[in-house]
């Protein structure tokens, strides 16, 4: 239940207490006319004397703005929405609600007089609400009843988790409030509300795989805390008198809560429109309408102030594909050259773990598949079309895909054919799981898969000095498509190989009847990379990637008693051992580790040195 004290209270949140009052007294109102029968006229009159007496007392009650006589009943109207009020009652919802009140006696007396009460209650239904009086005065349909239905309208499931997002969304602002009442104002102060949430909302509550409790905290809390934050920081960069308004303007920009983007806003305007198709089919919200993205815009501009240091920081994921450095520094990354264990995959050594870390951003690179499409395969999901090794993808029941155009057969790039990828399948033990990647999947429920061990890499890539706002995990996907783009590869080719609506082709029995030329077309996009067998290994590894950029060693040097250079040692920047070192004068001491191929250097040059350390890119 939402908080709220009466002085803040919009018109709409004015219009939806009332309604709700109003629809309390109609159902009390007609219940009461079914039962006209069996009471005597003498009790009929003594009601209706009893109600032109209420009606006299709140006339005067209007006289002196006393709103005792309605403080109770608009109060419970609140909480019956959802609202709890605090403080003493506003004068515009005192009058309006003395108002209300004294129109309600005077229907319910005519009602005793033989008058229809949903004819009279016409005039004041419309004061509220859009909705005919019959409609109004049935059980309203809620949010969380639209919600429910919109679930049943759109059963994809990935428009599940945005109905979710949204209802929850409309529930923690305005309560679980009937759809009638979610006129246009009302839709303007939810979505100015949702233009306010920090970018990071609901992802502060505490918990991981350790700890199963968390705090959630109210949405509106997340704002008032947000607003804190960023006002202290505000007063603090305007304090700076040394500094510019341009420059203090740029640091806030780096310092102030990256708010919701306009596109979240659309997103969730277009949910709240199915919650209302939902209304309409439960026969509610007939003419509800739903604000535009122009309106969207409007909602975001009103936040603007005239201040000089106001500035509504957004952080838009545009996600882009990956550039040849940075494929090339993952495909040669400890997790393919050798790392120093299983739990430590940033650090260079002489250990390949071959499991869903190692295949999956190889698998996502090569063929542009979903994540979630990926940790769902199985074994049984390796299949041969026209002789061509493929992936299956969305073919089994319970194989979950975003739409039916998921649903087909990729190709296995010769990429991970070459890197052995057949004979790590063929070699599983039998009680390795029916899934490829049953490690991944262990991390989070079946629905979310893909979260775990998103958030899995999104860690790893960091410590590997990979992580990029933009050009993120899911973004390898993006990066295929382009390449394939750059090839020249007609969009009906892409899209069936993406799992995209390409036409009048329908995915599954076009990418099965292709496989052939559609491996041509994988294969067409090379990422350059060397690979050679190792004995030390026993499995075909990485040795190299043409689009691998510089890499940066660390140089520690060693002066002697006399101030010269006596140990000259370089490593791997991130690695634990040295790639080598080498005593001036003597041999070389230390391993070689894989994937550490330190930059020659001349002894000669470096006799003078004096104690530092330093980097060097090679």
């Amino acid at each position: 239940m939402t908080t709220i004290h009466t002085s803040d209270l919009t018109a709409a949140d004015t219009d939806m207490l009332l309604a709700q009052g109003l629809r309390r007294e109609l159902q009390r109102i007609t219940a009461d006319q079914m039962t006209a029968a069996s009471r005597t006229d003498a009790e009929i009159d003594a009601r209706i004397e009893t109600l032109e007496g209420e009606i006299t007392r709140l006339k005067r009650a209007a006289r002196r703005n006393d709103f005792a006589p309605v403080d109770a009943w608009s109060r419970d109207a609140a909480r019956s929405v959802d609202l709890e009020l605090e403080g003493e009652m506003d004068i515009t919802l005192g009058r309006r609600a003395l108002q209300m009140k004294r129109e309600i006696a005077e229907i319910e007396r005519q009602t005793e007089d033989g008058e229809d009460v949903k004819r009279l209650a016409g005039p004041l239904v419309a004061q509220v609400s859009g909705a005919p009086v019959d409609a109004f005065v049935d059980e309203p349909v809620t949010v969380s009843r639209a919600a429910k239905r919109a679930k049943q309208l759109y059963p994809n499931p990935s428009m599940q988790v945005l109905l979710d997002t949204a209802e929850k969304l409309v529930l923690d602002f305005l309560g679980d409030v009937p759809m009638d009442l979610l006129t246009e104002d009302r839709q303007r102060e939810l979505f100015g509300l949702i233009a306010r949430l920090p970018k990071n909302h609901g992802k502060t509550h505490g918990k991981n795989r350790f700890k199963k409790e968390g705090t959630t905290l109210p949405k509106r809390e997340e704002i008032e805390r947000a607003d804190a934050q960023d006002a202290m920081v505000t007063e603090e960069v305007r304090g700076m008198d040394d500094l510019s308004i341009p420059e203090k303007r740029a640091r806030l920009a780096d310092r102030l809560t990256p708010r919701s983007t306009l596109a979240t806003l659309k997103k969730h305007r277009d949910t709240f429109a199915r919650f209302v198709r939902g209304a309409r089919e439960l026969g509610a919200a007939t003419t509800l309408k739903v604000i535009g993205y122009k309106e969207l815009e409007r909602v975001i501009a009103r936040e603007h102030t005239d201040d000089a240091l106001y500035l509504r920081v957004e952080k838009p994921k545009t996600r882009q594909p990956w550039t040849d450095e940075r494929i090339g520094q993952l495909l040669t990354s400890p997790i393919y050259t050798g790392c120093a264990s299983r739990h430590r995959r940033w650090k260079p050594g002489n250990v390949i773990v071959r499991d869903a870390t190692y295949w999956v951003p190889l698998i996502v690179m090569s063929i542009g598949a979903r994540l979630a499409e990926i940790l769902q395969l199985k074994r049984t999901n390796v299949v041969r079309r026209n002789g061509v090794v493929c992936f299956a993808i969305g073919l089994d029941p319970d194989f979950q895909v975003k739409t039916e155009d998921g649903v087909r057969f990729v190709p296995v790039p010769q990429l991970l054919l070459d890197l052995g990828f057949l004979d790590w399948v063929r070699d599983l033990p039998e009680d390795h799981s029916v899934f490829l990647f049953p490690e991944a999947l262990e991390r989070s429920e079946i629905d979310a898969s893909t979260d775990a061990f998103g958030k899995h890499l999104k860690n790893l890539f960091s410590r590997l000095d990979l992580a990029d706002y933009d050009e993120d995990f899911y973004a390898l996907r993006k990066t295929l498509s382009t390449r394939l783009a750059k090839l020249k590869i007609s969009d009906s080719i892409r899209q069936a190989i993406l799992g995209h609506k390409s036409g009048e082709i329908i995915n599954r029995h076009y990418t099965a009847q292709e496989a052939p030329a559609l491996k041509e077309v994988l294969d067409a996009v090379s990422f350059e990379v060397q690979i050679k067998p190792s004995r030390q290994q026993g499995i075909p590894v990485i040795d190299g990637c043409a689009l691998t950029g510089n890499r940066v060693f660390d140089v520690d040097v060693v002066l002697g008693e006399t101030g010269q250079a006596e140990v000259i040692s370089v490593t791997l920047k991130g690695a634990d051992l040295p790639c080598f070192a080498v005593q001036l004068g003597g041999d070389v001491i230390g391993s070689s580790v894989r994937g550490c191929k330190a930059p020659r250097m001349d002894r000669r040059k470096d006799s003078a040195a004096r104690h530092a350390r330093g980097a060097v890119q090679g």
